[in-house]
């Protein structure tokens, strides 16, 4: 599991909740944020954050969030341009963003705004990319989830929710294995905590 999923999310509460529901399932959560293979790594369930296609694993999306452009605090947020140019700007991006992406900034009615992310920085992780922002390298893309509590204290600017397809936060499981019993009662808990599987803190 990500482990900015776990922290923002998933939280020990929940974990409470579910023992007290399932008491004769034993929970072991392992937070970490590199790749992992549920197969060779012995897991029952991993979580992924916009999972790639795999034919190796298969699973159920259980919560949606919005991706939204932070940037440092002081950062002014280029306005609509005349034309239709596209803004360049500093970014952090991961090290898998394509170098074509365009970033379709909405801003409530205001006209949408083209910015083009050139990269001073491809990090692995998403919680590098946030931390980088943090420190003041540039503006990213980053999930609602992750940004909503820097946003709501100043720690990092709001420049606008991306008009592009949602996160989609995914339970996975090898495609060789039988959905367990121990694994239903997690997604069922899950699944219990997000009803409308979308992360709805307000920025």
């Amino acid at each position: 599991m990500s482990s900015f999923v776990y922290r923002k999310q998933v939280r020990d509460e929940n974990a409470v909740d579910g023992h007290a529901g399932y008491p004769e399932v034993q929970l072991e959560i392992i937070a970490e944020d590199r790749r992992t293979d549920p197969v060779e790594d012995g897991y029952d369930l991993i979580i992924r954050v916009d999972p790639a296609p795999d034919e190796r694993l298969v699973g159920r999306r259980f919560l949606y969030d919005e991706r939204m452009i932070v940037a440092p605090p002081g950062t002014i947020r280029p306005g609509p341009q005349t034309g239709g140019e596209v803004c360049v700007v500093d970014a952090v991006l991961l090290h898998t963003t394509p170098p074509d992406i365009v970033w379709q900034v909405g801003m409530d009615a205001e006209k949408p705004i083209q910015l083009w992310p050139r990269p001073v920085l491809r990090l692995s992780s998403l919680l590098m990319v946030r931390d980088a922002v943090l420190a003041g390298a540039g503006a990213a893309l980053l999930p609602k989830l992750l940004v909503a509590d820097d946003i709501a204290t100043g720690r990092l600017a709001y420049w606008g929710t991306h008009a592009g397809p949602r996160v989609e936060i995914w339970a996975l499981q090898s495609s060789r294995r039988l959905i367990g019993a121990k694994v239903r009662a997690f997604l069922e808990v899950v699944e219990t905590a997000f009803p409308e599987k979308i992360f709805t803190t307000t920025v």
